[in-house]
């Protein structure tokens, strides 16, 4: 544990640093708040709530592959004992930075909201959205392995519109069925795995909440796939 301490101070730098999530995170603030002013904080909050897991995708940028290639992890952190507790650091890192600014909306909006005269509340869909955020954490740790840069994120995010429009192209119908979240066949319930695996923030609808037992299997799996790459990969030296 204190070698895992100053490792996530260093990646809590870095991830402080880049101006890619602090553009993200005023965009998501911004607007909120402006939902928040033409409409009210029940709205405001649920929108923040659901685009704040891509800010704990875009904190794992430049996690992965970079720092292999370009010798980064035995040039900066030289306390490094083993990759579990490097990979242990990133996600303490994120975690601390991400939950951090997810409070720091919600004081925002809350107090935006007090001075428009609007009763405030704690949505039980912070639990879900957090839950996303570290579902997005470890997919777009296991992304870097692959690819560089923001470009794990942006991958995903284009997967994850090439992956819906074709659900729909394919299975018109599969909308009402997630609408009521009734699946009445190995179609629909398959296309409904795959959206949950690719775009967890589904979960947020209350007819496929009762599923999200599928996004901690998912979970697991990202996890045990990111254990085996790490026994995998070779840090290049300095």
């Amino acid at each position: 544990m204190n070698q895992i301490t100053p490792l996530t101070i260093v990646y809590l730098k870095k991830i402080y640093s880049s101006s890619l999530v602090k553009i993200l995170f005023l965009g998501i603030i911004g607007i909120s708040i402006g939902v928040l002013i033409h409409e009210d904080f029940k709205i405001s909050l649920s929108l923040f709530l659901f685009l704040s897991p891509y800010l704990f995708l875009f904190s794992t940028t430049d996690m992965v592959k970079d720092e292999i290639e370009m010798g980064y992890l035995d040039n900066r952190i030289f306390l490094i004992v083993s990759k579990e507790r490097i990979m242990y650091s990133k996600i303490i890192g994120i975690l601390f930075f991400c939950i951090s600014s997810v409070l720091i909306g919600y004081l925002i909006l809350s107090f935006l909201a007090i001075i428009k005269g609007e009763n405030i509340f704690i949505n039980k869909k912070i639990f879900i959205s957090l839950l996303i955020g570290i579902y997005y954490i470890f997919t777009g740790l296991f992304l870097g392995f692959f690819l560089k840069g923001a470009s794990n994120a942006l991958f995903l995010l284009v997967i994850q519109l090439l992956s819906f429009f074709l659900i729909i192209k394919i299975s018109p119908f599969f909308l009402s069925a997630l609408e009521r979240g009734i699946f009445l066949n190995y179609s629909e319930r398959i296309n409904m795995f795959i959206i949950l695996l690719l775009i967890p923030n589904f979960v947020f609808l209350e007819s496929i909440k009762k599923y999200s037992y599928i996004l901690l299997v998912n979970l697991g799996i990202i996890f045990l796939l990111i254990r085996f790459l790490l026994k995998k990969i070779e840090i290049r030296r300095g």
